[in-house]
Protein backbone atom coordinates (compact mmCIF):
# COMPACT_ATOMS: atom_id res chain seq x y z
CA UNK A 1 0.00 0.00 0.00
CA UNK A 2 1.44 3.54 -0.78
CA UNK A 3 1.68 6.58 1.11
CA UNK A 4 -1.25 8.24 -0.93
CA UNK A 5 -3.44 4.88 -0.73
CA UNK A 6 -2.82 4.92 3.38
CA UNK A 7 -4.20 8.61 3.18
CA UNK A 8 -6.88 8.08 2.03
CA UNK A 9 -7.78 5.30 4.29
CA UNK A 10 -6.90 7.28 7.11
CA UNK A 11 -9.12 10.00 6.20
CA UNK A 12 -12.10 7.19 5.50
CA UNK A 13 -11.71 5.90 8.73
CA UNK A 14 -11.49 9.34 10.52
CA UNK A 15 -14.54 10.41 8.77
CA UNK A 16 -15.86 7.39 9.60
CA UNK A 17 -15.30 7.39 13.48
CA UNK A 18 -15.93 10.95 13.67
CA UNK A 19 -19.37 10.58 12.26
CA UNK A 20 -19.92 7.54 14.70
CA UNK A 21 -18.75 10.20 17.76
CA UNK A 22 -20.95 12.74 16.39
CA UNK A 23 -24.34 10.68 16.13
CA UNK A 24 -22.80 9.48 20.32
CA UNK A 25 -22.43 12.93 21.14
CA UNK A 26 -25.73 14.11 19.46
CA UNK A 27 -27.88 10.89 21.01
CA UNK A 28 -26.53 11.63 24.67
CA UNK A 29 -27.48 15.28 24.22
CA UNK A 30 -30.64 14.34 23.06
CA UNK A 31 -31.16 12.05 26.17
CA UNK A 32 -29.71 14.90 28.52
CA UNK A 33 -32.02 17.82 27.09
CA UNK A 34 -34.93 15.33 28.26
CA UNK A 35 -33.44 14.22 31.47
CA UNK A 36 -32.49 10.94 31.40
CA UNK A 37 -28.83 10.85 31.37
CA UNK A 38 -26.90 8.26 33.35
CA UNK A 39 -25.65 10.53 35.66
CA UNK A 40 -22.01 8.54 36.33
CA UNK A 41 -24.13 5.90 39.17
CA UNK A 42 -24.80 2.73 39.56
CA UNK A 43 -28.15 2.09 41.73
CA UNK A 44 -28.51 -1.04 43.84
CA UNK A 45 -31.40 -3.05 43.31
CA UNK A 46 -33.04 -5.78 45.25
CA UNK A 47 -35.19 -8.42 43.57
CA UNK A 48 -38.65 -8.39 44.28
CA UNK A 49 -39.37 -5.83 47.17
CA UNK A 50 -42.96 -5.83 46.24
CA UNK A 51 -44.90 -8.99 47.83
CA UNK A 52 -48.93 -8.43 47.45
CA UNK A 53 -50.84 -5.17 46.01
CA UNK A 54 -54.35 -4.11 45.71
CA UNK A 55 -55.92 -1.54 44.06
CA UNK A 56 -59.28 0.53 43.66
CA UNK A 57 -60.49 3.19 41.03
CA UNK A 58 -61.00 6.27 42.75
CA UNK A 59 -62.95 7.50 39.38
CA UNK A 60 -60.64 11.45 39.61
CA UNK A 61 -57.82 12.30 39.59
CA UNK A 62 -57.59 15.16 41.94
CA UNK A 63 -56.60 12.93 44.49
CA UNK A 64 -53.75 12.57 46.78
CA UNK A 65 -52.43 10.60 50.08
CA UNK A 66 -52.67 13.24 52.56
CA UNK A 67 -51.39 10.80 55.31
CA UNK A 68 -51.65 7.20 56.72
CA UNK A 69 -52.49 5.23 59.75
CA UNK A 70 -52.08 1.83 60.80
CA UNK A 71 -55.66 0.71 59.69
CA UNK A 72 -56.27 3.42 57.10
CA UNK A 73 -55.14 5.53 54.17
CA UNK A 74 -56.31 9.21 53.63
CA UNK A 75 -57.12 10.80 50.55
CA UNK A 76 -57.35 14.66 49.77
CA UNK A 77 -58.68 16.47 47.24
CA UNK A 78 -57.46 19.41 44.87
CA UNK A 79 -60.77 19.98 43.52
CA UNK A 80 -62.54 19.50 46.89
CA UNK A 81 -59.87 20.84 49.73
CA UNK A 82 -62.02 19.88 52.75
CA UNK A 83 -63.38 16.89 51.51
CA UNK A 84 -60.86 13.26 52.73
CA UNK A 85 -61.69 9.59 51.39
CA UNK A 86 -60.57 6.99 54.00
CA UNK A 87 -59.70 3.44 53.06
CA UNK A 88 -58.51 0.58 54.94
CA UNK A 89 -55.15 -0.98 53.33
CA UNK A 90 -57.58 -4.03 51.49
CA UNK A 91 -58.85 -1.14 49.57
CA UNK A 92 -62.41 -2.38 50.72
CA UNK A 93 -63.87 0.04 53.01
CA UNK A 94 -64.18 3.72 52.16
CA UNK A 95 -66.05 6.33 53.83
CA UNK A 96 -65.96 10.34 52.66
CA UNK A 97 -65.79 12.82 55.50
CA UNK A 98 -66.35 16.50 55.09
CA UNK A 99 -64.32 18.55 57.08
CA UNK A 100 -65.49 22.26 58.84
CA UNK A 101 -63.05 25.08 60.05
CA UNK A 102 -63.71 27.31 62.70
CA UNK A 103 -63.14 30.20 61.36
CA UNK A 104 -63.98 29.72 57.97
CA UNK A 105 -61.88 30.50 55.50
CA UNK A 106 -61.35 30.86 51.50
CA UNK A 107 -60.11 27.79 49.54
CA UNK A 108 -58.43 28.38 46.67
CA UNK A 109 -57.81 25.63 44.37
CA UNK A 110 -54.33 24.61 44.90
CA UNK A 111 -53.58 26.63 47.50
CA UNK A 112 -55.20 24.38 50.20
CA UNK A 113 -53.27 21.12 51.70
CA UNK A 114 -54.15 18.10 54.09
CA UNK A 115 -52.14 16.87 56.49
CA UNK A 116 -53.44 13.91 58.74
CA UNK A 117 -50.96 12.31 61.11
CA UNK A 118 -50.75 8.85 62.49
CA UNK A 119 -52.92 9.49 65.19
CA UNK A 120 -55.66 10.13 63.01
CA UNK A 121 -55.27 14.53 63.77
CA UNK A 122 -55.85 16.56 60.78
CA UNK A 123 -54.19 19.88 59.81
CA UNK A 124 -55.77 22.19 57.16
CA UNK A 125 -52.97 24.31 55.82
CA UNK A 126 -53.95 27.27 53.49
CA UNK A 127 -50.49 28.61 52.09
CA UNK A 128 -52.63 31.89 50.26
CA UNK A 129 -54.75 32.91 53.28
CA UNK A 130 -51.85 32.03 55.48
CA UNK A 131 -53.87 29.66 57.79
CA UNK A 132 -53.17 26.47 59.30
CA UNK A 133 -56.63 24.30 61.01
CA UNK A 134 -56.45 21.76 63.80
CA UNK A 135 -58.82 18.92 64.05
CA UNK A 136 -58.26 16.53 66.93
CA UNK A 137 -59.62 12.77 66.08
CA UNK A 138 -62.17 13.68 69.41
CA UNK A 139 -63.30 16.59 67.53
CA UNK A 140 -65.67 17.53 64.76
CA UNK A 141 -64.56 20.85 63.63
CA UNK A 142 -60.82 22.23 62.57
CA UNK A 143 -59.66 25.39 65.00
CA UNK A 144 -57.78 27.52 63.77
CA UNK A 145 -54.14 27.68 65.27
CA UNK A 146 -52.31 31.43 65.36
CA UNK A 147 -53.57 34.56 65.19
CA UNK A 148 -50.45 35.96 62.85
CA UNK A 149 -51.13 34.77 59.46
CA UNK A 150 -47.78 34.13 56.92
CA UNK A 151 -48.09 32.92 53.31
CA UNK A 152 -46.70 30.24 52.72
CA UNK A 153 -45.80 27.43 49.72
CA UNK A 154 -45.14 24.46 52.02
CA UNK A 155 -45.72 23.57 56.05
CA UNK A 156 -45.32 20.57 57.89
CA UNK A 157 -45.83 20.26 61.78
CA UNK A 158 -43.53 19.82 64.34
CA UNK A 159 -46.50 19.34 66.67
CA UNK A 160 -49.53 20.88 67.00
CA UNK A 161 -48.27 23.99 68.03
CA UNK A 162 -45.35 24.02 66.32
CA UNK A 163 -44.52 24.31 62.20
CA UNK A 164 -42.10 24.90 59.83
CA UNK A 165 -42.84 26.96 56.72
CA UNK A 166 -41.83 27.06 53.23
CA UNK A 167 -41.80 30.80 52.39
CA UNK A 168 -40.51 34.23 50.02
CA UNK A 169 -38.77 36.82 51.29
CA UNK A 170 -40.58 40.24 51.05
CA UNK A 171 -37.41 41.65 50.46
CA UNK A 172 -35.15 39.49 48.29
CA UNK A 173 -37.78 37.25 47.28
CA UNK A 174 -36.22 34.09 47.85
CA UNK A 175 -37.03 31.05 49.57
CA UNK A 176 -36.67 30.95 53.15
CA UNK A 177 -37.54 28.30 55.74
CA UNK A 178 -39.45 29.88 58.98
CA UNK A 179 -40.15 28.05 62.61
CA UNK A 180 -43.97 29.46 63.77
CA UNK A 181 -44.86 28.48 67.03
CA UNK A 182 -48.21 29.88 69.19
CA UNK A 183 -45.81 32.34 70.63
CA UNK A 184 -42.68 33.25 68.30
CA UNK A 185 -41.32 33.46 64.87
CA UNK A 186 -38.25 32.62 63.52
CA UNK A 187 -36.75 33.01 60.06
CA UNK A 188 -33.75 31.42 58.15
CA UNK A 189 -32.19 33.20 54.93
CA UNK A 190 -29.02 30.78 54.81
CA UNK A 191 -30.14 26.81 54.82
CA UNK A 192 -32.08 27.22 51.22
CA UNK A 193 -28.68 27.81 49.14
CA UNK A 194 -29.35 29.95 45.88
CA UNK A 195 -27.53 28.79 43.33
CA UNK A 196 -29.23 30.61 40.27
CA UNK A 197 -32.77 32.64 41.39
CA UNK A 198 -33.22 31.91 44.61
CA UNK A 199 -36.45 30.69 43.84
CA UNK A 200 -36.48 27.73 41.12
CA UNK A 201 -32.92 26.94 42.20
CA UNK A 202 -34.20 25.75 45.47
CA UNK A 203 -37.62 24.84 45.16
CA UNK A 204 -37.98 21.36 47.05
CA UNK A 205 -39.67 19.41 49.11
CA UNK A 206 -40.25 19.50 52.95
CA UNK A 207 -41.10 16.61 55.75
CA UNK A 208 -40.49 15.65 59.21
CA UNK A 209 -39.04 12.33 61.09
CA UNK A 210 -40.31 12.13 64.73
CA UNK A 211 -38.38 9.63 65.28
CA UNK A 212 -34.96 11.74 64.66
CA UNK A 213 -36.77 14.61 64.97
CA UNK A 214 -35.42 16.62 62.09
CA UNK A 215 -36.67 18.50 59.98
CA UNK A 216 -36.02 17.15 55.79
CA UNK A 217 -35.77 19.07 52.87
CA UNK A 218 -35.24 17.54 49.22
CA UNK A 219 -34.33 19.72 46.15
CA UNK A 220 -36.01 19.12 42.78
CA UNK A 221 -33.30 19.88 40.70
CA UNK A 222 -30.01 18.97 42.45
CA UNK A 223 -28.53 16.08 44.59
CA UNK A 224 -28.85 17.26 47.75
CA UNK A 225 -31.04 16.60 51.16
CA UNK A 226 -30.93 18.74 54.20
CA UNK A 227 -31.05 17.55 57.80
CA UNK A 228 -31.64 20.51 60.50
CA UNK A 229 -33.02 20.21 63.74
CA UNK A 230 -36.74 21.40 64.79
CA UNK A 231 -34.85 25.27 65.65
CA UNK A 232 -33.54 25.36 62.13
CA UNK A 233 -30.39 25.92 64.05
CA UNK A 234 -28.20 22.45 63.12
CA UNK A 235 -28.29 21.98 59.72
CA UNK A 236 -26.30 19.13 57.78
CA UNK A 237 -26.79 18.53 54.20
CA UNK A 238 -26.00 15.22 52.11
CA UNK A 239 -25.83 13.92 49.09
CA UNK A 240 -28.14 11.54 46.82
CA UNK A 241 -26.38 9.30 44.24
CA UNK A 242 -26.48 11.01 41.26
CA UNK A 243 -23.89 13.81 40.13
CA UNK A 244 -26.14 16.58 39.85
CA UNK A 245 -24.46 19.09 41.75
CA UNK A 246 -25.77 22.21 40.15
CA UNK A 247 -29.55 22.59 38.55
CA UNK A 248 -30.24 22.44 35.14
CA UNK A 249 -33.11 25.15 34.57
CA UNK A 250 -33.07 28.04 32.97
CA UNK A 251 -35.17 31.33 34.52
CA UNK A 252 -37.07 33.54 31.79
CA UNK A 253 -38.68 37.26 32.72
CA UNK A 254 -42.50 37.50 31.96
CA UNK A 255 -42.14 41.06 30.56
CA UNK A 256 -45.53 42.15 31.38
CA UNK A 257 -45.50 41.76 35.06
CA UNK A 258 -41.71 41.06 35.46
CA UNK A 259 -42.00 38.05 37.08
CA UNK A 260 -40.13 34.62 36.63
CA UNK A 261 -40.75 31.71 34.87
CA UNK A 262 -38.79 28.22 33.81
CA UNK A 263 -38.01 29.20 30.19
CA UNK A 264 -37.27 25.22 29.51
CA UNK A 265 -38.80 22.21 30.63
CA UNK A 266 -36.02 21.44 34.03
CA UNK A 267 -33.99 18.20 34.86
CA UNK A 268 -35.66 17.37 37.95
CA UNK A 269 -33.65 15.36 39.70
CA UNK A 270 -35.99 14.01 42.66
CA UNK A 271 -39.50 14.13 41.06
CA UNK A 272 -41.26 13.37 44.60
CA UNK A 273 -40.26 12.30 48.14
CA UNK A 274 -41.58 10.68 51.77
CA UNK A 275 -40.11 9.82 55.27
CA UNK A 276 -41.32 7.09 57.56
CA UNK A 277 -38.91 6.99 60.54
CA UNK A 278 -35.21 7.30 59.77
CA UNK A 279 -36.06 6.03 56.34
CA UNK A 280 -36.16 8.61 53.12
CA UNK A 281 -37.82 7.55 49.98
CA UNK A 282 -37.10 9.53 46.72
CA UNK A 283 -38.45 8.95 43.16
CA UNK A 284 -35.75 10.08 41.14
CA UNK A 285 -36.04 11.55 37.86
CA UNK A 286 -32.63 10.20 36.34
CA UNK A 287 -31.76 6.97 35.27
CA UNK A 288 -28.00 5.25 36.61
CA UNK A 289 -25.40 3.72 34.18
CA UNK A 290 -26.94 0.80 34.73
CA UNK A 291 -30.23 1.12 33.41
CA UNK A 292 -32.46 1.31 30.42
CA UNK A 293 -34.00 5.03 29.76
CA UNK A 294 -37.03 3.92 29.17
CA UNK A 295 -37.43 2.71 32.32
CA UNK A 296 -38.28 5.83 33.49
CA UNK A 297 -41.80 5.74 31.05
CA UNK A 298 -43.08 2.28 32.73
CA UNK A 299 -41.54 2.63 36.59
CA UNK A 300 -40.87 4.86 39.37
CA UNK A 301 -37.31 4.85 40.32
CA UNK A 302 -37.33 4.44 43.96
CA UNK A 303 -34.19 5.18 46.09
CA UNK A 304 -33.90 4.84 49.96
CA UNK A 305 -31.74 6.45 52.06
CA UNK A 306 -30.99 5.98 55.99
CA UNK A 307 -31.25 9.44 57.17
CA UNK A 308 -29.70 7.86 60.90
CA UNK A 309 -26.58 7.06 58.93
CA UNK A 310 -26.52 8.95 56.04
CA UNK A 311 -26.22 6.57 53.74
CA UNK A 312 -27.84 5.64 50.32
CA UNK A 313 -29.51 1.91 50.99
CA UNK A 314 -30.74 0.34 48.16
CA UNK A 315 -33.67 0.97 45.11
CA UNK A 316 -36.20 -0.50 43.72
CA UNK A 317 -39.19 0.34 41.03
CA UNK A 318 -42.84 0.84 41.54
CA UNK A 319 -44.26 0.01 38.55
CA UNK A 320 -46.67 2.18 36.79
CA UNK A 321 -50.30 1.77 36.26
CA UNK A 322 -50.97 1.29 32.28
CA UNK A 323 -49.97 4.89 31.10
CA UNK A 324 -50.52 6.32 34.58
CA UNK A 325 -47.66 7.73 36.16
CA UNK A 326 -47.03 7.90 39.56
CA UNK A 327 -48.77 11.05 41.49
CA UNK A 328 -48.37 10.68 44.96
CA UNK A 329 -46.79 8.19 47.63
CA UNK A 330 -46.32 7.55 51.25
CA UNK A 331 -44.93 4.79 53.62
CA UNK A 332 -46.02 3.72 56.61
CA UNK A 333 -43.98 0.92 58.03
CA UNK A 334 -43.77 -1.90 55.48
CA UNK A 335 -46.37 -0.66 53.47
CA UNK A 336 -46.54 1.76 50.29
CA UNK A 337 -49.75 3.95 49.15
CA UNK A 338 -49.86 5.18 45.63
CA UNK A 339 -52.02 7.28 43.70
CA UNK A 340 -51.49 7.01 39.77
CA UNK A 341 -54.03 9.27 38.03
CA UNK A 342 -57.54 7.99 39.34
CA UNK A 343 -55.86 4.95 40.57
CA UNK A 344 -55.28 3.94 44.24
CA UNK A 345 -52.64 1.18 45.11
CA UNK A 346 -51.67 -0.26 48.16
CA UNK A 347 -48.24 -2.45 48.36
CA UNK A 348 -46.89 -4.71 50.81
CA UNK A 349 -42.98 -4.38 51.19
CA UNK A 350 -40.68 -7.19 52.57
CA UNK A 351 -39.67 -6.28 55.91
CA UNK A 352 -36.15 -7.69 55.77
CA UNK A 353 -35.53 -5.76 52.94
CA UNK A 354 -36.28 -2.08 54.52
CA UNK A 355 -35.66 -2.43 57.93
CA UNK A 356 -31.84 -2.43 59.44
Amino acid sequence: MNRHTRQICFRIGSALLGGVGLVFLLHWYSIWNRGYVGGGFIRNYIPAPLSTSSSVNLEFNSFYIAGLTKDSIYLGNHTAPLTVKVLDWKLADGSVKRLRLRPPDSLYRGSVRLHVEPSSSYYVLNGRTGRIYFRSPMDSIADELFRERLYFKNAIPIDARSFILKSESSQTHRDILIKQTNRTMSVDTTILERQIDGVFCTDGMLHYSPVLRRVVYVYYYRNQYILADTNLARVNRFRTIDTTSRARIKVSIIDSDGSTTLGVPPVVVNRRSCVFGVWLFIQSGLVGDNEDPNDLSRYALMDVYNLATHQYKFSFYLPFAGRNQLTSFAVFENRIAAVYGQHLFAYEMRPDAFWD
